[in-house]
């Protein structure tokens, strides 16, 4: 049987709920040919895409990985040059042409690769590629095909076109469920697509329908793995989100700690799932005004995303560095709590050294945490200048202006 072509993407509970949606019939982006030259342009580079991926033979295993391997440090302007110059050289060398089974996992997998880095176009190009050899393939090929509808439903969602991406997950859904059930694979694949139905119908606001979505998900995961099991607690995040966002605090805390709990037995307290969970957790008692609950399991998450990207000091953060950002946000969040305590020169002293990271990690100052951040420092700075005059007319009050 055909293994699945990916896993999904771990889904970060905390994504925004955007509310500027795209119309599912712009989605899959497709390029204009309004201009000559331009279509020409497209049609070559697809040309020579397709006649690398075509290229890459399973003969060349080794050759293959360290392509894997280094096209993940490839700057971000290379873009998919690094595959055709890679895809050719493996060409000129090979006897024979893969079959269009291998196409397709290969440009599933180069899918991955532009997904990972944030190329959603290229990716979702290349995700619709692999459909198309799919269903050339004829009906053994049918779970196939329901995975790579669910991969480009990611990109969608990624992309917050939210009614494309639950339109590609639910057709996804109604392949895979007139497949012959009962088979661990297939069984896991449906729990996947409730999950992700579950997650971008909460993103749409359809929290009834989350609910269920989520619930099936659950259900059947349980079923599969156990009731401790990762799969199981990626969707109990979730649920635990949608509560959060229903304003129902205290089934979302119920959730979000037998997350925490199964990730640490599981996964390891240290694993970026877990540390995601404890913030879950840690939002909560924030969102309860129990601060001094809140801030101590916040500087725990900063301790472990620390010693995870072994960094003491900022000055060790690497430029463009995900998990340096990630202490970034962290730490403006410990800063926003200090703030809400009233520990003005802790929550200045941590904004900046937040801004520090954010700088040297490459975050752009127009991004919407950089504005957020210079915000908040902004507030400290009138706040604390309001208590120091404050201080000073009851000083000189009480001393009758003598000194």
């Amino acid at each position: 049987m055909h293994r699945r072509a990916r896993s999904q993407p771990t889904i970060p509970t905390t994504t925004d709920v955007h509310s500027n949606r795209i119309s599912s019939s712009s989605f899959p982006p497709r390029r204009s040919s309004s201009k000559h030259h331009r279509e020409e342009e497209t049609n070559n580079n697809n040309n020579k895409t397709l006649e690398i991926y075509r290229g890459l033979q399973v003969e060349f295993p080794k050759f293959y990985e360290e392509m894997l391997a280094n096209a993940a440090s490839e700057s971000e302007s290379s873009r998919g040059v690094y595959f055709w110059r890679l895809g050719s050289s493996i060409a000129e060398n090979s006897s024979s042409i893969i079959d269009s089974h291998q196409e397709a996992r290969i440009l599933n997998c180069i899918g991955n690769i532009h997904f990972q880095r944030q190329e959603f176009d290229l990716a979702c190009e290349a995700y619709v590629l692999a459909k198309e050899c799919y269903e050339k393939l004829g009906e053994e090929y049918t779970s196939a095909v329901a995975v790579t509808l669910s991969n480009i439903g990611t990109v969608a969602w990624r992309s917050h076109v939210y009614e494309a991406a639950q339109e590609f997950f639910e057709e996804s859904l109604r392949i895979l469920m007139k497949q012959k059930k009962g088979t661990g694979e297939t069984d896991d694949m449906i729990a996947d697509a409730h999950h992700n139905l579950g997650l971008v119908k909460s993103l749409m606001e359809d929290y009834k329908g989350a609910k269920e979505s989520l619930e099936k998900a659950l259900h059947i995961r349980r079923q599969l793995h156990g009731k401790f099991s990762a799969q199981a607690a990626r969707t109990l995040d979730v649920l635990g989100t949608v509560y959060m966002k229903i304003e129902n605090k205290s089934v979302a805390m119920i959730y979000y700690s037998e997350a925490l709990f199964t990730k640490k037995q599981v996964l390891g307290e240290e694993h970026p799932s877990t540390l995601i969970s404890l913030m879950n957790v840690a939002s909560v008692y924030k969102k309860n005004g129990e601060l001094d609950h809140a801030l101590s399991m916040y500087e725990k998450v900063l301790e472990l995303q620390r010693k995870r990207n072994n960094t003491n000091t900022n000055s060790l953060v690497s430029s463009g560095d995900p998990f340096s950002l990630e202490i970034g946000i962290t730490m403006h969040t410990i800063a926003d709590i200090k703030l809400e305590k009233m520990s003005l020169f802790g929550a200045l002293s941590t904004y900046r050294d937040a801004g520090d990271i954010y700088k040297k990690a490459g975050l752009d100052r127009n991004d919407k945490r950089y504005v957020a951040l210079r915000k908040s420092q902004l507030n400290a700075q009138k706040l604390l200048q309001t208590t120091q005059t404050q201080l000073f007319l009851i000083r000189e009050q009480s001393t009758g202006g003598n000194y």
